[in-house]
């Protein structure tokens, strides 16, 4: 196994991907919090597709809408929410540092249109990012919070749990 590291703007240049890892087969693409900061997501995505072999995996972690908007009404900026809520990018306004986030709907339909079969979804930070620095003092309370972000992130009664997560993570294969 030899790992690479590549960045969104290069990934839609094919050649240069394929020259980076020695022309050797792609069976997998870890795009952490990257998605967000490409100009044309779905380009992104289609290159990614483009060149992962059939079978081959994506992990796919993005920033959600609805934790901006959980934490921008938590924090009393009722306006920031709002529009978290109804933008079309998911920003909470011009000085919102991220340029978009995703809903889990629009990640797995993008997957899905891009060429990909989607096998896992979850939330990540679903309540890390909301608690207290106090609340989380000591070895038993993190391992607690971590049990807690677990149980939530994948429980079968509660799938919306997962969409609250300040990121949410997909693990897809490229279909043949």
């Amino acid at each position: 196994m030899t790992a690479s590291q590549g960045d969104a703007e290069t990934i839609t240049d094919i050649a240069a991907v394929r020259e980076l890892v020695g022309g050797r087969p792609i069976d997998l693409i870890c795009c952490h919090e990257a998605l967000e900061w490409t100009d044309d997501p779905a380009a992104t995505v289609r290159a990614i597709a483009a060149i992962l072999t059939p079978g081959s995996a994506l992990s796919l972690v993005t920033s959600g809408r609805l934790a901006a908007v959980l934490a921008r009404a938590l924090a009393g900026r009722f306006a920031q929410a709002q529009r978290a809520l109804m933008s079309k990018d998911g920003r909470w306004g011009d000085a919102d540092p991220v340029p978009r986030r995703f809903d889990t709907e629009a990640l797995i339909e993008l997957l899905t249109s891009c060429g990909f079969a989607v096998e896992d979804v979850h939330g990540v930070r679903i309540f890390s990012d909301l608690v207290p620095p106090a609340y989380i003092d000591n070895e038993e309370s993190r391992r607690a919070l971590l049990e807690l972000e677990e149980a939530a992130a994948k429980h079968p009664d509660y799938p919306l749990l997962a969409q609250l997560g300040a990121a949410t993570h997909i693990v897809a294969r490229r279909r043949s």
